[in-house]
């Protein structure tokens, strides 16, 4: 599954400026970190509803974690084990 597939259908909701899938390991179900655009109001319920209308079961976040901006690069890529560092912290 490419990365683009991956993130795609959170970002086509209305309200979502950016998004990123992550697994904490191989095997486990993803999370998503969600950037909202400045006035949505987008719920992570709602997120998760609109996820489950466009991916396959085991492709849907089982949490949706909203953030302010996702770490990046300095050549724009998302830093994705910052993601899973958060993932792991929020866990404990």
């Amino acid at each position: 599954m490419s990365q683009a597939n991956a993130n795609k259908p959170a970002g086509g909701h209305d309200d979502v400026l950016e998004c990123c899938r992550v697994h904490k390991r191989c095997g486990e179900a993803p999370n998503a970190f969600v950037v909202l655009k400045a006035s949505a109001t987008a719920t992570e319920t709602e997120l998760r509803n609109y996820a489950r209308d466009h991916l396959a079961h085991f492709k849907c976040p089982q949490r949706i974690q909203f953030v302010s901006e996702l770490p990046k690069t300095a050549t724009g890529k998302v830093q994705k084990y910052v993601l899973r560092r958060k993932l792991a912290i929020s866990k404990q």
